[in-house]
Parts: C-alpha cells; sequence; structure tokens
C-alpha cells in the first residue's frame, strides 16, 4: 500500500513537472482585408483607380501602384506572411512589397518583394519572418496591370 502511493505521488509530480516544461505552441492569427481598401500610391493616380464589390483594379492606361493598409489585432506577434490574392484577365505580370513598420516611429522594420507572372487567379505569397517586437504596423504596395485587366481581390494576413 505504502508503495503504490509513493509510486502514484511520484508519478504525479513526473507528469507536472513535464507538463511545465513542455514548450507550447503559439497559435497564428489571420485577418482578412478585402482589396478594396487599396488606394492609389500616387496622388496623381486617383482617377484610375476603379473600385469593385470584389477588389480594387486599374482603369486605362500603364500599370500603378496602389497601397493597402492592413489592419491588425492586438496580438503579440513578431513575423507574418501576406497573402495577395490577384486575379488577371490575361498573362501578365503583378509586383507587390510587403512591409511592416515600427508602431511608434513609422520606422520600416522588415520589407519583401516579388514579382509573379500569370493568367486568371493567383496568390503572391509574402513573408517576413521575425521584426524583432510585436509593435508595428503593415501595408501592401502592388504594381497593378492598367487597362482593366487585373484585380487585386483581397490580402490575408498571417501573423505568428
Amino acid at each position: 500500500m505504502k508503495f503504490t502511493i509513493r509510486f502514484t505521488i511520484a508519478m504525479l509530480f513526473a507528469w507536472f513537472a513535464f507538463l511545465g516544461s513542455a514548450q507550447t505552441a503559439q497559435a497564428s492569427v489571420s485577418t482578412y482585408h478585402s482589396g478594396t481598401i487599396c488606394k492609389n500610391y500616387n496622388a496623381s493616380e486617383t482617377a484610375r483607380i476603379d473600385y469593385l464589390d470584389l477588389g480594387t483594379r486599374i482603369t486605362g492606361g500603364g500599370p500603378v501602384w496602389v497601397i493597402c493598409p492592413l489592419v491588425r489585432p492586438l496580438a503579440f506577434r513578431t513575423g507574418a506572411t501576406a497573402y495577395v490574392d490577384i486575379y488577371h484577365s490575361g498573362a501578365m505580370t503583378t509586383s507587390c512589397t510587403f512591409t511592416i513598420y515600427d508602431s511608434l516611429t513609422s520606422t520600416p522594420l522588415g520589407s519583401v518583394y516579388a514579382t509573379k507572372s500569370f493568367s486568371g487567379f493567383n496568390t503572391i505569397g509574402l513573408t517576413i519572418p521575425n521584426v524583432g517586437r510585436s509593435a508595428y504596423s503593415a501595408s501592401v504596395r502592388c504594381y497593378l496591370p492598367g487597362n482593366y485587366n487585373a484585380v487585386l481581390k483581397d490580402i490575408d494576413l498571417i501573423e505568428y
């Protein structure tokens, strides 16, 4: 009987020690942003932006830079991936930059750029693995083809 009680107590201590030392995985936080949040990056191009129920596109002429501010939850995360969903009406190229800024000083903490050529619907994934702090703001800037040929549909921000 004494052995059983001691063994049970020893097992409980071992179990609690294991639980205390086990590392818990930090879940990611995901936020969805409609492409309609994107605005012209250059003031002179305001009239060339067309807002649709399903996103933002560029009217006549050549490509235009648009900027999309990303709203973040109050979560303490240090890295992020932005997935930019775009539709092209033919074989075209879109370039995007994902930038993370210090919330207090507006100093860029990290930035990543990607270019992708495709036709139809596709996603451009942009990852900044570690910015060194959790208090930051973020934006995506994309160079979209003109002549009604592309729609920036949405941006999914995954923070970890």
